[in-house]
């Protein structure tokens, strides 16, 4: 054989071998590109090599030339897997789309589930597979975190984000130690709501190991028993570990538990309520006062023996004034009793000091509660109810009025009065969206907006992920992201 054909095949083999080896080990390398839009619109406008797909940029820019709020990134790697059905988690702030070899597998766009961990089983071929995490972020808080075990392994590791702690104002030592309200002024409370909690239960009684379980629930109250809390969960000596997240207002709240046997619960890091040790069935509250943004929830419950059970609840503490008791019949500017009820028709329905959406929220009402019907707006599309001494304000378009022919008018606001704008800003629908009571996607809709449809705005939200506008005589938002803006979002005032 001629020396330079020999040279060649020994070149080729040697290749071969070369791209085997490489094809059969497990690649770690991420190679990411930022853009500085929501949509992964090009150009780049930087790009990095990271050795994970762990990032967790809190409130600040992932790289100079990015934006901190409203960018998004691609992060591409290749990794060699052993055939075998393997657990993806994927957890995020604010949204990403996980897709294996192209095909989307998680999705948490316009999911509504920052900061809960995602899974899903996948089952996998032996070899080189593509994996793709489609980022983006809107304000506030910037994290992406992906990891993924073989469910056969008996203890596969899995490691979980430490993110960056929105601040918390310092837990009061008890309740009593809270500032006692200003004469005139009347102390509620609201509840407040978890969208999700992501839950892990643990076959032992340490919280040790990887969980037994993982399951999302609505809420962490039960009442187990003597029962197992899950398939595959001993009924004794068990522990659970609940994480979710929740927007907070700034101010004052209350955490109430109690649980047999220990529970400990921490907001952002920080232990607020420690029963670990001891108090099987006593009740623990905490007062704290917190800022305003999404506060990172996690709840760690242990069962040793006999009974099982946890109750949690989780209050924001309200200041406000009272309506007067009206002196005289006919009194000027009081409200009256009426004679007329209001009947709730939505789920849960917001209870607001003005009659306004952007209204501060007093409490929040059940289906098929019943409420006297005090005084109502101008335009007739509020009703003044009052609950137990105290009178706010509650939208028509949720509540079925009776008896309202006597119903005198208690306030100048019209359904509109929220417009107070020296420039007009508009927007346009790029699809069908809903038009929302609050800036939230678990809020009630108000109406739909069809593709291509202008609305005036009347405000944002200060991540500029939500905006205000008027339609069709109704006031309400939008998803930023289904609509295109005619003004820079700084122009626009924040409200609500």
């Amino acid at each position: 054989m001629p020396k330079r054909l020999i040279t060649l095949v020994l070149f080729c083999v040697l290749s071969a071998n070369v791209w085997r080896t490489h094809a059969q080990s497990n690649t770690s390398t991420w190679s990411v590109d930022y853009f500085n839009n929501i949509y992964l619109i090009s150009p780049a406008v930087q790009s990095q090599i990271s050795s994970s797909p762990h990032f967790n940029w809190g409130s600040s820019s992932p790289l100079p030339g990015v934006n901190a709020d409203n960018f998004s990134a691609r992060m591409n790697s290749s990794a060699t897997f052993n055939a075998g059905t393997y657990r993806f988690y994927l957890l995020v702030d604010d949204e990403a789309r996980l897709s294996i070899d192209y095909q989307p597998v998680i999705d948490t766009f316009d999911k509504n589930v920052v900061g809960q961990v995602q899974t899903i089983d996948v089952v996998m071929t032996a070899g080189i597979h593509q994996i793709q995490i489609d980022y983006r972020e809107a304000g506030g808080n910037a994290y992406v975190y992906l990891d993924w075990a073989n469910t056969a392994q008996a203890n596969p590791s899995v490691s979980f984000l430490s993110m960056t702690p929105t601040p918390l104002g310092t837990p009061a030592a008890n309740p009593s130690s809270v500032a006692t309200p200003a004469s005139g002024l009347v102390t509620i409370t609201q509840e407040v709501s978890v969208p999700a909690w992501t839950a892990q239960y643990f076959n032992n009684n340490s919280l040790a190991g990887f969980p037994s379980a993982i399951l999302t629930e609505a809420n962490i109250n039960h009442n187990w028993g003597a029962t197992v809390p899950v398939n595959g969960v001993s009924a004794d000596n068990f522990s659970a570990r609940w994480t979710a997240s929740a927007v907070f207002e700034s101010g004052t709240y209350r955490m109430t538990v109690r649980a047999d046997d220990a529970i400990r619960v921490y907001i952002n890091n920080q232990l607020l309520i420690d029963r670990w040790s001891g108090g099987v069935g006593s009740p623990s509250t905490v007062e704290f006062t917190s800022l305003a943004g999404t506060q990172n929830l996690v709840v760690e419950y242990r069962e040793d023996l006999l009974n099982a059970y946890l109750e949690w609840k989780l209050e924001r503490v309200l200041q406000v004034v009272p309506t007067p008791t009206p002196s005289g019949a006919g009194a000027v500017g009081v409200p009256v009793e009426t004679g007329a009820t209001a009947t709730v028709t939505a789920y849960r329905l917001n209870v607001r000091l003005q009659p306004t959406t952007d209204g501060t929220v007093l409490v929040k009402l059940d289906r098929d509660a019943v409420y006297p019907i005090v005084g109502k707006n101008a335009d007739g599309t509020w009703w003044q109810i009052r609950i137990n001494g105290l009178d706010g304000w509650v939208y028509g378009n949720f509540v079925t009025a009776n008896n309202t022919a006597n119903v005198p008018t208690t306030s100048a606001l019209g359904a509109l009065s929220v417009v107070v704008t020296a420039t007009q800003y508009l927007l346009s629908t790029k699809t069908t969206v809903n038009l929302r009571s609050n800036p939230s996607s678990s809020s009630a809709i108000l109406a739909t907006l069809p593709t291509a449809v202008t609305a005036q705005i009347v405000a944002r939200n200060a991540t500029s992920t939500w905006y205000q506008v008027i339609y069709d005589g109704k006031v309400g938002w939008l998803y930023s992201s289904y609509v295109n803006v005619t003004a820079p979002a700084d122009l626009i005032p924040i409200g609500g």
